[in-house]
């Protein structure tokens, strides 16, 4: 059987760390900085404990297997949430589209003839979910204010189809980050110990993914190494502690990255949403807001 391959759109990192050890950031003459678990030559600037791998890796897999028909294409979703699969041989041929429901394994085609080396990518999410317009509660619990820094079709980073309705909230480190909607948690990362602008970091945030009732999916992004609460599976209520705010993964600073999504037309999308006030007044997040959760 040839090697298989996917490529995965939930715009969120399944690649695993190495084993647990020391990470050095070293500062280079040219001004560049090294993250390396070996020692180098160069300024040293910081020396961080690495975390233990996350296991087991969720996954989705395809693979040929033979049935009473003949062949089939059998499919594992590892994931506690449907994901949307496509299928197709090395000719461009779809020989599966469909979804596949959250912990599935399953024969999803069959033929009395082999089926050809094959390639395939999903996406989370079901592409028939609709927002249902469900207010979210503030995604901290502080006695204080806190600033929203970038807001929707903010021009930093909130300029694609996936970020376009996100916000950023700066937050002091280790600020409680709670859930903004009652869900299941389908994806954490939770080892991640530096940040910076280049784009090595654009798959380091250390996050929790919750999946809706409705299809939706919230991303609470750039979390503290170690802080997380919650594991896929957790039924979760809303305002249950996720884990503690951070400047993981492409941060200029510390602060949360709130988003929700769906799969449409198999893209992850942001959608709009708003916010429960206290006085029970709904409002949309802008740019400079400044949000309370839990004080007068």
């Amino acid at each position: 059987m040839n090697r298989l391959c996917f490529v995965s759109l939930l715009l969120i990192a399944f690649t695993l760390p190495t084993t647990a050890g020391e990470i050095y950031k070293y500062k280079n003459p040219d001004g560049s900085f090294t993250f390396t678990d070996k020692k180098a030559s160069g300024k040293l600037l910081e020396t961080r404990k690495a975390s233990e791998p996350e296991s087991p890796e969720h996954t989705v897999r395809a693979w040929r297997t033979t049935t009473e028909a003949g062949h089939g294409l059998a499919v594992y979703n590892s994931f506690y949430a449907p994901v949307s699969l496509t299928i197709t041989s090395k000719a461009g041929l779809i020989l599966y589209s469909g979804v596949i429901a959250p912990q599935q394994q399953a024969v999803v085609e069959e033929r009395p003839e082999p089926y050809p080396s094959f390639r395939y990518y999903w996406i989370m999410g079901d592409t028939d979910s609709e927002p249902d317009g469900t207010l979210y509660g503030i995604p901290f619990s502080s006695p204080y204010k806190h600033r929203v820094s970038q807001g929707f079709n903010g021009s930093f980073t909130h300029n694609t189809p996936s970020s376009q309705h996100a916000i950023d909230i700066a937050l002091p480190i280790g600020t409680n980050i709670v859930a903004a909607r009652e869900g299941v948690v389908v994806y954490t990362q939770n080892d991640y110990v530096f940040s910076g602008q280049s784009s090595y970091f654009l798959d380091k945030a250390n996050q929790v993914v919750i999946l809706h009732q409705d299809g939706t999916l919230a991303t609470y992004a750039h979390l503290l190494q170690g802080s997380l609460k919650v594991k896929p599976g957790d039924l979760v209520k809303q305002g249950e502690l996720l884990g503690r705010s951070g400047t993981s993964g492409y941060s200029t600073g510390p602060h949360l990255h709130f988003v929700i999504r769906r799969n449409k037309d198999d893209q992850q999308v942001s959608v709009p949403f708003q916010f429960a006030g206290k006085d029970g007044a709904q409002f949309t997040p802008r740019y400079k807001n400044m949000l309370c959760s839990v004080c007068e």
